[in-house]
């Protein structure tokens, strides 16, 4: 064991963004590289469920941090309350222009926090669901009209876990055959539900490559939009005939050769990137904006797009050169090995988080200077 992880769920709300933090909690001590005690609260963050914090102790140096990890599509909104009293604050849409205006004790505490995507293990599962369970029941008692109002939010969000793929359903490697198609599966967005990113941004670039990889590549492309009523009132031809439920997505998904990706809301790096790592696919990106502690490298994990006829030239270029496809293919399912893998993940966290200097304020760096002051 390395660490001792004490960790909080908050209620329910954040599950869809936070399970993949949970699952790594539970796996690194699956892994017997770590020991952990979950359990379920109240929440006080209720504003931002996004948000973790964490207490860690450094089983061989004694060291102990308190850790925040900050799961929101949105670069340049923190949640200062968990940033105030954190020694270490993960974010995942980590953007250095947007830390600016944080002052600079508080920015030195912030660092990139990876890629996520809602993922669960038997581990997880088994550990999760019960906590969960007792404390739903705990709020029925003690709040039963609460609970009754809210009962088909946590009913669905609470499903929506449970039905998701187990972390091997992502899993594709570069070993295994692929089928030789393109891949691009997407949502559009009611203008009022994404403010303020600009849904003619979001929207118009996903719909002219649905619509061009459809006219491009017939039968070798798969996919289209999400068919939900916006969608279909609105660009009804680009709508997708796939299967477009999120379990039966990831099945059919995995084998596809080459992944489109475009950039999540609020120029956030999307679920979809990460589950095209763990599928060892190609991947045909526009630049991704957000910064990685460890940066996905273009013309080795991914062909750079700027427009969509270049988006189509580099399809091609990927269907026509094996050897470049073959190096892709083993790139990604390494980087997605070591950096994207839940307990991967976490564990790269925690190392940087316990060699990063502690600032003089936080309790690492208040146990430290009193150390040094009595040698």
């Amino acid at each position: 064991m390395i660490y001792e992880i004490r960790c909080e769920l908050d209620d329910f709300e954040g599950l869809y963004h936070l399970a993949n933090l949970y699952t790594a909690v539970c796996e690194l001590e699956k892994e017997h590289r770590a020991v952990a005690f979950l359990r379920c609260t109240e929440s006080t963050r209720a504003t931002d469920p996004s948000t973790v914090l964490m207490k860690v102790r450094h089983l061989v140096s004694g060291a102990s941090l308190q850790l925040a990890f900050e799961m929101s599509d949105r670069s340049d909104v923190f949640n200062m309350e968990a940033l105030d009293v954190c020694d270490v604050y993960f974010k995942r849409s980590y953007y250095a222009p947007d830390l600016l205006p944080l002052a600079a004790r508080l920015r030195e505490r912030i660092l990139p926090g990876g890629l996520n995507f809602t993922c669960r293990t038997p581990s997880s599962s088994r550990r999760l669901l019960p906590l969960l369970i007792a404390r739903y029941c705990s709020r029925a008692i003690a709040s039963p009209r609460s609970v009754f109002h809210n009962l088909s939010l946590h009913k669905r969000i609470l499903s929506s876990f449970v039905r998701s793929p187990l972390l091997p359903e992502f899993e594709h490697q570069p070993d295994c055959d692929v089928d030789r198609i393109i891949l691009f599966q997407t949502r559009v967005w009611e203008p009022t539900d994404i403010q303020p990113d600009l849904a003619e941004e979001v929207n118009g670039r996903r719909v002219e490559l649905v619509r061009a990889l459809k006219a491009e590549f017939g039968p070798l492309f798969r996919g289209g939009l999400v068919p939900d009523a916006y969608a279909c009132e609105h660009y009804p031809d680009a709508v997708t005939v796939e299967p477009w439920r999120r379990d039966q997505f990831i099945a059919r998904s995995k084998r596809a050769l080459i992944g489109i990706y475009t950039r999540g809301l609020h120029h956030s790096l999307a679920f979809k990137l990460p589950e095209y790592l763990a599928s060892s696919k190609c991947i045909v990106s526009e630049p991704l904006r957000n910064e990685l502690a460890k940066p996905l490298t273009p013309g080795l994990n991914y062909l750079e797009f700027l427009s969509v006829d270049e988006c189509l030239e580099q399809c091609v270029r990927l269907l026509s050169e094996k050897n470049l496809v073959e190096r892709m293919r083993r790139a990604n399912w390494e980087y997605y090995r070591a950096h994207v893998y839940p307990s991967s993940n976490l564990a790269n966290c925690l190392e940087r988080a316990f060699s990063k200097p502690a600032p003089v304020d936080s309790f690492a760096g208040k146990f430290a200077a009193s150390s040094r002051g009595q040698i």
